[in-house]
């Protein structure tokens, strides 16, 4: 696994944005995007959330009127991400140990037809789960703003702390890229 934090092309997400409704999904599907897997924890709800709001539930509406499928791709407990996503109804993989490969295959399998790596698109909050994961799936992937870091959990802490250092070496290693992300608002 270290071997792949060496690789700092890996950590670019394909866009960044503040929050998951900022995001502009017209153009992923003009990209050819057809499979949105989505972040639960601090992407779409802080981990305090226990319930969607009927706004995520319009939203996720909305992404399907658009002509996408989404599921929902996690690395907390299975009870965790069931009764969440129960109440979206949204299919999901849980504990899928991002950024190892296995939850995001899981996800492709829940996936009814067949799917090419560049239709697929990642939203989350981590680069070291969410967008690494993705880049090395060969999917596209777009990185937010994590909704409530406070609620944290002690190893998502430890990521932000290793994420932190990785950034200073993204900027380094491309700073205009750096810059036209916006991703110096995550050292803040």
């Amino acid at each position: 696994m270290i071997h792949l934090l060496c690789k700092t092309a890996r950590f670019f997400p394909m866009k960044a944005h503040e929050t998951i409704e900022q995001i502009d999904f017209h153009a992923l599907r003009a990209a050819g995007i057809k499979l949105l897997l989505v972040d639960l924890d601090n992407t779409l709800a802080d981990y305090e959330t226990l319930v969607p709001s009927s706004e995520q539930c319009a939203f996720f509406s909305a992404l399907k009127a658009q002509g996408f499928a989404t599921i929902i791709v996690s690395n907390n407990r299975e009870s965790r991400v069931r009764d969440y996503c129960s109440k979206l109804g949204q299919p999901y993989v849980a504990r899928a140990k991002k950024p190892l490969l296995s939850g995001f295959r899981k996800a492709l399998r829940l996936y009814d037809a067949p799917v090419r790596a560049d239709e697929v698109c990642m939203i989350g909050d981590q680069l070291l789960t969410d967008v690494l994961g993705a880049s090395r799936m060969g999917f596209a992937s777009v990185l937010v703003e994590p909704l409530r870091k406070k609620t944290e959990r002690w190893y998502t802490r430890l990521n932000r702390s290793i994420e932190r250092s990785l950034l200073k070496r993204m900027k380094r290693y491309d700073a205009e890229r750096y810059s036209a992300l916006g991703m110096s608002r995550r050292l803040s």
